[in-house]
């Protein structure tokens, strides 16, 4: 499945595509730095499934997910933010995204993120939950 990272540091869109490179089935095909950068390579990348900040420059994530998920409706959004708060996962959900994983468990929670929402499932999962 082919997974379009973005995030505006570069250190974790670099953290991320190393994680994915350890997973048989899951392979970066494009990494982009804002809102505006992930819309314009979700739409020649076409992937399957878009790991999502939501704090960014030029244009946060959630605006971002809503414009994807409109152009590209078969690629699944999973946040990925140090934002934990019941309001902003009740965003980005209300935004387009399928799943929503906090920061901190990134290791242990993200494949299966990905596996469910691949699936057309939700996942939720934040800090100690």
């Amino acid at each position: 499945m082919r997974v379009l990272v973005v995030d505006d540091s570069a250190a974790v869109r670099k953290a991320i595509c190393t994680l994915l490179s350890t997973h048989p089935i899951f392979t970066p095909c494009g990494e982009a730095c804002d809102g505006i950068d992930a819309i314009e390579k979700a739409q020649t990348s076409h992937p399957n499934i878009v790991l999502m900040d939501i704090t960014m420059p030029k244009m946060d994530g959630l605006e971002a997910t809503r414009e994807i998920t409109r152009v590209l409706p078969e690629a699944k959004v999973v946040v990925v933010s140090q934002h934990e708060s019941p309001e902003v996962i009740r965003q980005a959900m209300s935004a387009g995204a399928k799943g929503y994983v906090s920061r901190s468990r990134v290791a242990t929670d993200l494949f299966t993120a990905m596996e469910k929402v691949s699936r057309n499932e939700t996942f939720v999962v934040i800090k100690g939950k």
